[in-house]
């Protein structure tokens, strides 16, 4: 989080397992820290519960694991541009 406070970020991309701490806790701190940037979630445990305690936060998108890396590039330009956000990155164009 600290990480979060000190930086701009255009999108958040997080697992809802972490080691350390509560997934659903984690996406709730960001979305209290920067309410308006796009958050996805990646978690190959997409639980009924799990998405009942995330739906909540307005996340842009959640995403099953196994995934392909050109989804997430597709995922996050959609963000960026969902938030109005230039890409700095040719890579995701």
């Amino acid at each position: 989080l600290k990480n979060i406070i000190e930086n701009k970020y255009d999108v958040v991309i997080t697992d809802l397992k972490l080691p350390d701490v509560n997934g659903t806790e984690f996406i709730a701190k960001i979305k209290q820290l920067i309410k308006d940037t796009p958050v996805i979630v990646i978690s190959a445990y997409f639980s009924d519960p799990a998405m009942d305690d995330i739906s909540k936060y307005n996340i842009f998108r959640c995403i099953n694991k196994p995934f392909e890396i050109s989804d997430i590039m597709n995922d996050v330009k959609e963000a960026m541009e969902f938030s109005g956000t230039e890409s700095i990155d040719p890579r995701l164009h």
